[in-house]
């Protein structure tokens, strides 16, 4: 307020309302930071001087834009920035951006072109600032993450050793930085079943943030929410309840009930309360979860698509199969806007859907279901199928084939083809499956399926699945 009284110079402007959009950001208000950062764009706009200041309020949109689930927004505006950054030379923005816009592709379920440019802002971080600065530590530990993410295990491992070393080398033992790596390290280790060396970081994590910032700080809350998630991990479900429970009181006193964090904590206590069979508790947490999450984050929010999901799932428990239809009929759309590439929560969704459709009714006879309720169209179940030559139907009262895909010209072909190369990936299994098939009946991999088949991570399959 007082730079505008005062006529400040438009990048002094510019900076004031980015700083304020961070607040805002920060405090879980999202539209309010976007609004103020759109204002600063127009100010940056105005002369050819403030080319950084332009790129420098885009890479802040598009964080904004990825916190509220808006990828293709968010990707627009980091590239760009980038544009700039590369027309001006600016290395040390590129480090930045290329580093927002690997996050942004991470989350959009695009593994690949993720790492690419993560790898890229590390690549040019070690260049500028060398191996132990700061930035540089910061691209290796969101580069380990995209590896994490992407299945690949054991990359991950290294990149988040090699960060915690780094961090405690350069900020001492003691350091917040550290408690963070420490808990991704963590994170990797309860990931492949390692529960007592997750446990382990997780305590050490959960004293530096105690030691740096007393017991009611949000560094301490995640701390102890990652605690609570282990306990879950383990099949401790009424411990992890109670662990969110408490977690839910501390994040609503620091950051509102409104929050993400404390919207995320609450669903994480509903999914625990299911898990332990309290269902009635559990639905009234998760509808609470779905009405918070649509006011903070808006309608279109793949988080509140898996609120729809996860909520549905209780209904199923308590028998309500035509709501539960209703709101993952409505989580479907949501997700394919958000990951036009495909995800696993789609292929999570449509497996609770199926659960939908074919919704028991009583059982008079304690035997069988007095009915069962079918919902999807025959072609779009169809269409959901792994490869061409699997999604045939018969119709025995109207005496056709259904082939929507052109299954039949590829069995005669002997090729296997994925019905669709953006959902194929939802099951990894598909890749194991495209193997056996051309092994064991002599057919031909179809070569855009081949390469996809290439790209998808396998370390997501659990043992009972491969056989």
């Amino acid at each position: 307020a007082l730079r505008r009284a005062n006529g400040a110079p438009p990048a002094t402007l510019v900076a004031s309302l980015s700083s304020l959009a961070a607040v805002h950001d920060e405090q879980g208000r999202p539209g309010d930071a976007e609004a103020l950062l759109r204002e600063a764009l127009v100010i940056a706009r105005t002369g050819s001087d403030l080319r950084s200041a332009e790129a420098g309020v885009l890479s802040d949109l598009a964080a904004v834009h990825r916190s509220r689930g808006k990828f293709d927004q968010s990707e627009a505006d980091a590239r760009s920035a980038l544009a700039i950054r590369r027309a001006l030379g600016d290395e040390t923005g590129l480090v930045d951006t290329l580093n927002g816009l690997g996050m942004t592709l991470q989350d959009a379920g695009r593994p690949v072109e993720a790492l690419a440019a993560l790898d890229e802002s590390r690549t040019l971080a070690l260049r500028v600032y060398g191996a132990l600065h700061t930035k540089t530590n910061l691209a290796e530990c969101n580069l380990a993450l995209a590896r994490r993410r992407a299945g690949q295990i054991a990359a991950a491992l290294v990149g988040f050793r090699s960060c915690v070393d780094t961090r405690r080398r350069v900020l001492g033992d003691d350091h917040p930085s550290v408690a963070i790596s420490l808990n991704e390290l963590a994170l990797v280790h309860s990931e492949r079943n390692e529960y007592a060396d997750a446990e382990r970081l997780y305590v050490e994590a959960l004293r530096i943030h105690r030691k740096a910032y007393g017991e009611r700080h949000r560094w301490v809350a995640a701390a102890l929410n990652n605690l609570a998630i282990l306990a879950f991990q383990r099949g401790q479900y009424m411990e992890a309840a109670n662990r969110f429970r408490e977690l839910t009181g501390i994040w609503r006193e620091l950051l509102g009930p409104e929050h993400p964090d404390a919207l995320n904590t609450l669903n994480n206590l509903g999914m625990s309360l299911r898990s332990a069979g309290q269902v009635a508790e559990a639905r009234q947490v998760l509808e609470s979860v779905l009405d918070g999450r649509t006011k903070a984050l808006g309608p279109d929010h793949p988080d509140v698509a898996a609120s729809m999901v996860n909520l549905a799932t209780v209904l199923r428990r308590q028998g309500e199969f035509a709501r539960m239809r209703t709101l993952v009929l409505q989580a479907i759309p949501i997700y394919e806007r958000a990951f036009p590439d495909g995800n696993p929560l789609i292929a999570t969704a449509f497996q609770v859907l199926g659960q939908a459709h074919f919704g028991e009714g009583a059982y008079r006879d304690a035997r069988r279901p007095d009915e069962v309720r079918f919902g999807v169209s025959l072609e779009r179940d169809l269409r959901r199928r792994d490869f061409t030559i699997n999604a045939i139907a018969w119709d025995p009262l109207a005496e056709r084939v259904e082939d929507p895909v052109g299954g039949r010209d590829d069995l005669h072909r002997r090729l296997l083809r994925a019905v669709g190369l953006r959902t194929f990936g939802d099951d990894s299994l598909r890749v194991l499956r495209a193997v056996q098939f051309a092994a064991r009946l002599g057919f031909a991999l179809e070569e855009e399926t081949a390469s996809l088949c290439r790209r998808i991570p396998l370390d997501d399959l659990p043992a009972e699945r491969i056989w």
